[in-house]
């Protein structure tokens, strides 16, 4: 924890130290340096970032993100998990059919075990200083290090705090505040065009769920799917995207009203991974029909060639 910290820390340090250098060779005119390296990574560290990360963690604890030193924790679940799990050969290896497909074998489980670890501080540091991945490498979508809305707000202005008031600085720093706002728009002007065109890239429908003529327009169709990339860079406080062939695909198949039988259901997803020409790599019927004929839905996972396991 000690060395992540660190270098957390360090990375979002030089990154202002670079930008300070910068501005005094703006500012500075007959001087014959841009300053000391080393002094503005420690000042910028003791002065800034570390108050401002004791403050923040400080706060994300009081709404529920975690912060122990504790083992991870095996807890039971409301309802018993079943998945098919790859089987192994005498010599541990995994077994595959005549089609070169692994062979599963059924398998159930009633505990699941929930990661400990001293996230708060680590967060804190990592949305400031923009420092991708996570704790639980799922950037922000895991419900220990972003538990509310609240939090999940402030997250998304962290990340930009200290880029945006390095503007001010330079205006300071050169003695014309508006040169420092004059930037600042400049940034915002081009921060709004890309999410513009984000946000409409974004709201189109999944043309891969399309194909299989999956409702998207309606969250409470007749069928759904919900899909998760296998993404760890950046932020992503729901952890939804498209998906793109090389990922993988985590899905939910069935529907909202009827029963299905297990062979039903593996076909189903078997199809939506053909569509990306995904294979699919884990599956495990959930949510037991009440007259215990089948199953309302599965989940599974599916992966492209080059993330396959």
């Amino acid at each position: 924890m000690l060395a992540l910290a660190v270098q957390n820390f360090f990375s979002a340090a030089t990154g202002i130290v670079v930008v300070i250098a910068l501005i005094r060779g703006f500012a500075r005119h007959s001087a014959a340096t841009v300053g000391n390296a080393w002094v503005d990574l420690t000042r910028i560290t003791l002065y800034v970032l570390l108050p401002t990360c004791i403050v923040y963690a400080l706060f994300l604890t009081s709404q529920g993100v975690i912060q122990n030193f504790d083992a991870y924790k095996d807890v039971a679940m409301v309802e018993v998990t079943k998945y098919d799990n790859p089987k192994n050969g005498p010599d541990g290896q995994p077994l595959k059919d005549e089609k070169g497909n692994p062979v599963t074998e059924p398998a159930e489980t009633q505990t699941q075990s929930l990661p400990m670890g001293p996230v708060a501080s680590q967060e804190a540091i990592k949305m400031l200083g923009t420092n991708g991945g996570g704790f639980f490498n799922a950037n922000s979508a895991h419900p220990f290090e972003n538990p509310t809305a609240l939090v999940d707000y402030l997250q998304m202005i962290s990340i930009f705090a200290l880029g945006a008031s390095l503007t001010n600085m330079f205006g300071r720093m050169v003695g014309n505040e508006r040169q420092g706002w004059a930037i600042f728009a400049a940034m915002g002007v081009l921060f709004l065009a890309g999410v513009s065109v984000l946000y409409w890239s974004e709201a189109q429908a999944n043309p891969i769920l399309t194909a299989l003529g999956l409702d998207q327009s309606c969250p409470g169709g007749s069928r759904a799917a919900k899909i998760t990339c296998c993404q760890a860079s950046g932020f992503e406080p729901d952890g939804r995207s498209v998906e793109v062939p090389g990922d993988c695909m985590y899905a939910l198949v069935g529907a909202t009203s009827g029963c299905f039988d297990e062979a039903k259901l593996r076909a189903l997803a078997n199809e939506a991974c053909a569509v990306p020409k995904f294979q699919v790599t884990d599956f495990w019927p959930a949510l037991p029909c009440a007259d215990g004929s089948g199953y309302a839905e599965a989940k599974y996972t599916c992966c492209g060639t080059s993330a396959a396991r």
